[in-house]
């Protein structure tokens, strides 16, 4: 990390609000982590065969690093160290959430990027018995950091093909946020080709008072504003698949008039 004399803002609040800039102060520094995530590899070695059983490879270990908030210089300049009421403000912004928080860099080349992570292992930075600052590990809920939420607009009177380019570092498959307003009933359709398959996202027989959908094509829930199921009219022909995409540019074919909308947070491997 090459951090020094700058801010962080963790759960929308910025650590100069607490008094505090990230650099390195005296024995205590941010840490460096590694650049690319780490394949796990699943596999047998067997005698009598020179090749491994492969079975996969997954990357799943979260990114982790070390990051050092103390006081700016010219209260440690001043001779004033943190008290008690400092620590304990400090500690109920960073710990003890029960779900992930964002936190970004506020930095020149890291402006786009952020991190989904959970704080813990909070210490003091001492020295000489005061106690200047913070050191505390950042556990993300994912080997990557994210970008900033990308939206692709796209108006559909009846059918549309485009392409849309992944930003992510991810070599498997990023599922979007989906949106689709104004639809004025019937069949509506979503193919996407890619480096890495051919699929369909299909509905048929929408009726007209189901005309705005909101799509978690991660976790594979739909949810419709008019209060009706829309489960019941997909179609799960071959090849069914919620829109996924695969890293670099996705064809994508909208059929069914109205807006469609994606929001996307490409995850990206720039380490921590």
């Amino acid at each position: 990390m090459s951090f020094y004399g700058t801010s962080m803002l963790f759960d929308g609040v910025s650590c100069e609000e607490m008094g505090l800039v990230m650099y390195d102060f005296a024995s205590s520094r941010q840490s460096a982590t590694t650049f690319t995530s780490d394949l796990e590899i699943a596999e047998d070695r067997i005698d009598g065969r020179y090749r491994s059983l492969f079975y996969g490879g997954a990357v799943n270990a979260p990114l982790t690093f070390t990051m050092v908030l103390c006081v700016s210089e010219d209260r440690a300049a001043s001779n004033e160290p943190l008290d008690r009421w400092d620590l304990q403000k400090i500690a109920s912004w960073l710990t003890g959430h029960r779900e992930y928080k964002w936190l970004s860099i506020v930095q020149e080349d890291m402006e786009e990027i952020r991190y989904r992570c959970l704080i813990s292992d909070l210490q003091a930075v001492e020295v000489a018995g005061n106690k200047w600052g913070v050191s505390f590990q950042v556990t993300c809920d994912s080997p990557y950091a994210y970008l900033r939420p990308m939206v692709y607009d796209y108006m559909v009177a009846s059918s549309l093909t485009t392409t849309l380019r992944s930003e992510s570092s991810h070599n498997g498959f990023y599922y979007p946020k989906l949106a689709i307003t104004g639809h004025t009933g019937g069949d509506l359709s979503i193919w996407i080709e890619n480096r890495m398959e051919t699929s369909s996202f299909t509905f048929q027989g929408l009726p007209s008072a189901m005309v705005d959908l909101t799509i978690d094509c991660e976790n594979g829930v739909i949810t419709s504003a008019s209060g009706l199921n829309p489960y019941q009219y997909l179609s799960y022909d071959t090849p069914f698949h919620f829109p996924r995409f695969a890293r670099g540019d996705n064809t994508i074919t909208m059929t069914g008039s109205g807006r469609y909308t994606f929001t996307c947070e490409w995850p990206v491997n720039v380490g921590g």
